[in-house]
């Protein structure tokens, strides 16, 4: 906990940065754009830069946890299993393996798992797969990528939910399993169709019953998610966005005012915004600070009649509002936290070194 302030971080994941796993992109780039570019400039979080080296790796549950429980003040973590093609899947890694050790690991209820599909274009495969994951895993909801693999066709493709044969027949079988949650990585991204939000509003009109989070909420196509924000089952989740706090305070500032604010045509969303930092490409500690400590701009209030934003809003995207969002209790979720080790040394503030469980690398 944040002090007294409960923290979910809605999503984190497990990643292979190895080069070996990066396809054509060129050496250093992944950590460059994905940690580098993203991690606080401030001197005072210096040490929460990672070098390439340690960084471009397959990342292990073991650092996950550590991250997350020993390093920072994350109460619960949602580990989105991250797409299996290029950066996800090289040897025996698994990106789903590693979610469900992490949560064995973290003991209590401190880890919930997003399921992924092998292959979201194989609707008997992925039938299977969901079925064994509720059944036999409890995941909370899936995860889906807007550009993924297709194996049959054998290659990348566009994955998009106002499709009625590709997409509605999932969603309603993901319904049937009592699966309510569907969160889809959209904004951060190279092809306006994909990863734009235009294609989320037939699902959302077609399933009203089904909560849709758009991943990466407001990086980009910000006017279509304030639009579609609108609906009540449309929620904002803040991975990547989150990271401006460090970066482009400023930029924060301006997509969280527009996704609070409230009137006709407005999102009136400050109910349905969750908390997320995408650890391990960054680490979750000095987000959570700028975060509890972040205001909203004087001239933003006065020029474009946003609120500041008051310390039961903080509290609601922290944790709150992921709580409501899935029918949990808030305290009872809190109170199944086992007192061990991670909660001792969050209570009293003597956190672990930041990437303390990543290796330093060998000399040659």
């Amino acid at each position: 906990m944040l002090g007294d302030v409960p923290v979910i971080d809605a999503v984190v994941h497990g990643f292979d940065f190895d080069q070996s796993n990066m396809l054509n992109m060129p050496p250093g780039r992944i950590h460059a754009q994905a940690h580098v570019a993203k991690s606080s400039s401030n001197p005072r979080y210096k040490d929460f830069v990672l070098d390439r080296e340690r960084f471009e790796k397959k990342h292990t549950a073991d650092e996950l946890v550590s991250t997350c429980f020993a390093e920072s003040y994350t109460d619960i973590a949602v580990y989105h299993t991250v797409r299996r093609i290029g950066l996800m899947n090289a040897g025996e890694w698994s990106p789903w393996n590693v979610g469900l050790e992490a949560r064995e690991k973290a003991g209590g209820e401190r880890v919930l798992i997003m399921a992924g599909l092998s292959d979201p274009f194989d609707f008997e495969r992925s039938k299977d797969e969901l079925a064994d994951m509720v059944e036999n895993h409890g995941v909370i909801g899936l995860k889906l990528y807007p550009l993924d693999w297709d194996a049959r066709a054998g290659h990348l493709r566009e994955w998009l939910f106002n499709d009625e044969d590709l997409a509605f027949p999932l969603i309603d079988y993901a319904r049937s399993l009592g699966i309510k949650a569907i969160a889809v990585h959209k904004a951060m991204g190279a092809i306006i169709r994909a990863f734009g939000v235009a294609d989320l509003e037939a699902a959302v009109l077609a399933f009203p019953d089904m909560d849709f989070e758009i991943v990466h909420a407001g990086w980009g196509f910000m006017e279509d998610t304030v639009i579609l924000a609108q609906r009540k089952n449309v929620w904002l989740n803040l991975e990547g966005v989150a990271s401006l706090l460090g970066t482009a305070p400023r930029r924060f500032a301006e997509i969280l005012g527009k996704f609070l604010h409230r009137g006709g045509s407005e999102p009136n969303a400050e109910n349905r915004i969750l908390w997320a930092t995408g650890a391990l490409a960054v680490h979750p500690l000095p987000l959570q600070q700028l975060f509890w400590d972040f205001q909203m701009p004087a001239d933003l209030i006065e020029g474009y009649g946003y609120h500041e934003v008051t310390e039961e809003q903080k509290r609601n995207i922290l944790a709150g509002n992921f709580a409501r969002k899935h029918g949990l209790d808030l305290e009872s979720l809190i109170k199944a936290i086992p007192d061990d080790d991670y909660k001792r040394r969050q209570q009293a503030g003597d956190l672990a070194a930041p990437w303390s469980a990543i290796p330093q690398p060998v000399a040659s």
